[in-house]
């Protein structure tokens, strides 16, 4: 049997092309041939491209406020809310900042700051994260951080007063401070916010207020939006507002919701806060102290109107204390109301 055929030499040349060949269809790594497989890498950047956009589209709620000098601002506070894609707080050494919101992209879930012309600017990504209080830490460290690299070039007691020195001044009221409770359920646009009521969720003002509607809040109030006494109020369309300078005293109450027809003013109200304990009347309504004159005159006796009166004190000095001026003229009245009512002395002694 014949076989026909023949074989030949390849040359060099003709085996460096076939290398070629080759090396154009596949790479190396690590001795390992890898081929790209395109269907591979749209899912990739598909799934690139969908968190990109969520990072973009991403709301959070910040806080709107600012501070020109201490009788001039806006506190920060959980009832003064915008919502964007990031928080900024700028200030300058002169103590004047201002805090709210930004459409730029921040990559720090915490404040974190640059030196403008005008001052710093800092800004960060997670909600309520512009608080004044995490802007006075920032300042206090940059300032610290500042004055290091001038030590050599300092006489020792000069660099002990720089380094030894609180940081900026913010601008804040200059009124005493209580602390008051900052939580609740509060709603900007169409984003909400649970914020719960413990220790790590308060704030320093000059006085408290408590936000009472279908979502209740309660947080702190200043001097800088005007100096108000403690009392609840309730306007048409609005939730009821309570105001307490005691610390701590803004006690989220229960939702809820009142009828506003017929409403042209505010109405104070006059419902006991059902999470204080309320004392009970006695049966037999008290007397008025021996040798007190009423202001009024002298009425009939009516227990009705003195046990009413006596229950409205309880309700009022158990709710907001009694160290205010108006809480002291309220209880004076009230007082005057009891004794006008009250049987005397005289009228005692005459049944006996």
């Amino acid at each position: 049997m014949n076989v026909v055929g023949s074989w030949r030499r390849r040359s060099g040349k003709e085996e460096e092309d076939d290398e070629e060949e080759k090396n154009g269809r596949r790479t190396r790594n690590g001795g390992k041939e890898m081929r790209k497989d395109p269907k591979k890498m749209i899912p990739l950047a598909l799934l690139l491209a969908m968190s990109w956009s969520t990072v973009l589209g991403q709301n959070v709620v910040c806080f709107e406020c600012y501070g020109n000098s201490s009788s001039q601002g806006q506190f920060c506070s959980i009832d003064k809310l915008c919502v964007d894609h990031s928080c900024f707080f700028e200030y300058s050494a002169d103590g004047v900042w201002s805090a709210g919101c930004s459409s730029e992209t921040a990559s720090s879930t915490v404040l974190q700051c640059s030196l403008l012309d005008s001052g710093n600017k800092c800004t960060c990504n997670t909600d309520f994260c512009n608080s004044l209080d995490a802007a006075k830490e920032v300042a206090g460290i940059h300032s610290s951080i500042a004055s290091k690299p001038l030590r050599a070039f300092r006489s020792k007691a000069a660099a002990e007063s720089v380094d030894s020195s609180p940081g900026i001044a913010f601008a804040v009221p200059n009124s005493p401070m209580i602390y008051c409770h900052q939580c609740g359920n509060v709603t900007v646009g169409s984003e909400s916010r649970d914020i719960p009521c413990d220790l790590h969720h308060t704030c320093q003002g000059n006085y408290c207020v408590m936000k009472r509607g279908q979502s209740p809040y309660a947080y702190c109030g200043t001097i800088w939006e005007g100096e108000e006494d403690p009392a609840c109020t309730k306007y048409p369309d609005q939730p009821e507002r309570c105001i307490c300078e005691g610390q701590m005293c803004n006690v989220l109450l229960s939702p809820q919701t009142f009828a506003d027809a017929g409403q042209l003013g505010p109405v104070l109200i006059t419902e006991p806060p059902p999470t204080l304990a309320q004392p009970v009347a006695p049966n037999v309504p008290p007397t008025a102290p021996p040798g007190k004159k009423c202001k009024n005159g002298k009425f009939s006796p009516n227990n009705q109107a003195v046990f009413m009166g006596e229950k409205l004190k309880d309700v009022i000095l158990n709710g907001f204390g009694s160290d205010s001026g108006a809480i002291q003229n309220f209880e004076d009245d009230v007082n005057d109301h009891i004794c006008n009512y009250s049987e005397d002395d005289d009228d005692e002694a005459s049944k006996k």
